[in-house]
Parts: structure tokens; sequence; C-alpha cells
């Protein structure tokens, strides 16, 4: 057994310490002292945004921009085999949990240039880390995987059914973005599985669709189970606009 203090537990009030048993890597025992905290003690850190089937990858050169890093990424997905993307995503989540991270989202491309090896990685990847690190794999649609497509609806699903807990897309690649967002939600509603989607990350308000988002999401009673990752148009859409985005979010 271990001991652990005196600390300070912030949610049990910050004037109190307290000493912590630790047995086998968990929290056994918290117990009263009487002593001034010495050390704060917090919850683990959560990492709420990673693509693990693409990190630690190797481009065939360096990207120039966005929308050619997404070209870039052509060659190297279609030359990761299932055993690459589980060792680079193993790697990306024992880094995690050197970090004091214990609970992580990531992004797993769904296209037809990864098939299914990428979800496969990551899944294998999760399975070897159950007991350490809790990860909530995104079914992700990507550029190469318009939502105006069957095939992709079909992939998003197979997703699901494989082991996926969210449903993702970047919809502002897709030929039609504001029919790809109300796609994605609406297989989110089908199948019960939350969302998180790529929005507006560009700098500029045209083709603004956070608040789009925000009424489709309401329209269908997701409230609280839909995430918008980036908006950074957010910051430059005129201020009525974002004030009335905000209220609605």
């Amino acid at each position: 057994m271990q001991r652990v203090g005196p600390v300070c537990l912030p949610d049990m009030g910050s004037e109190r310490a307290y000493e912590l048993s630790i047995v086998d890597g968990q929290i056994d025992r918290i117990d009263p002292v009487d002593a001034e905290p010495t050390q704060l003690c917090l919850p683990p850190f959560v990492e709420l945004h990673v693509h693990p089937d693409r990190a630690f990858c190797t481009p065939p050169r360096p990207p120039r921009s966005l929308a050619d890093a997404i070209e870039v990424s052509r060659e190297t997905k279609l030359a990761s085999s299932e055993s690459t993307v589980r060792q680079r995503a193993s790697r990306v989540f024992e880094l995690a949990l050197s970090h004091g991270c214990k609970r992580v989202r990531g992004h797993v491309d769904v296209d037809p240039l990864s098939g299914e090896r990428a979800l496969r990685g990551v899944l294998a990847a999760c399975d070897a880390l159950v007991d350490r690190l809790a990860v909530e794999v995104v079914a992700f649609a990507t550029a190469f995987a318009d939502l105006g497509e069957t095939d992709t609806v079909r992939r998003l699903r197979a997703a699901v059914e494989a082991g996926a807990g969210l449903l993702g897309a970047s919809p502002r690649f897709h030929s039609d973005p504001r029919a790809s967002l109300h796609r994605l939600l609406d297989l989110a509603a089908e199948t019960g599985r939350p969302v998180d989607v790529h929005i507006d990350e560009r700098s500029t308000a045209d083709g603004f669709l956070l608040e789009e988002l925000a009424d489709a999401t309401l329209a269908r009673d997701l409230l609280g189970r839909v995430t918008a990752s980036h908006a950074c148009a957010l910051a430059v859409v005129e201020e009525k606009v974002a004030r009335r985005t905000i209220e609605k979010l």
C-alpha cells in the first residue's frame, strides 16, 4: 500500500486535507488528516479530439494548406495497413496515458481509401488498453466519403456495428455541406449514436454551418448528444449571427 498526502481535494473542500491509500494503482481509501495540504489531487485529464489512425504518419511532402493536407493524406491512407494503424494508435494512447489522460475521443477515418483497416486497427489498439484507458471512437466520414452517397451511409452503419460509439463527418468538404450535415444527424437519430462533427473549421464566414447544426439538433431532439468540433468561423461572423447562434447552443 502507498499513502499520498496530505492532499487537497477540491470537490471535498479546499480547507481540509486528506490522505489517500493507493492499492494496485487505485485509490482504496480517503481519510481526513489534521494537517495543511501540500499537494493538489485532481481527476485525470480527458483528450477530446485526436485522429489516432493518422497520428505519426510520414506524409510524402509537407502540406501547403488544409486542402492540400487532405490530398496528401490520400497516399498515406492507401499505404496504411491495419497493423500500422494499430501501431500508430497504440503509440497515441500510450502517450496520452503518460501525460495523465484516462479518457480519449478519437476520430477514425471511414472512407473508400481506408476501407475497414483504420477502424479495425484503432479498435484493436483500444482493446489492448481497455483496462487502462477509455476510448470513444468516432466513425468519421472524411472528405473522401460524401454523405450524399449511399455508400458512405452504408460504411458509417457498418462502423457502428463494428464498435464505433459516435458518428462524425467534415461536411464542408462534401458536395452539399448542409445536406451532408442533415444526413449525419438523421443517421444519429436512427442508430441512437451521439455525434461529433467537424464544422466551420476555417476563419471565413462563408458557408457558416454552426447555427444550422444547432437548429437541426433541436429539431431532432438530440440535445446534449451533438458536439461541434472546431467551429472557428464563429469568431468572424456578424455579431448578431454569433449571438443568435450562441443562444441556441
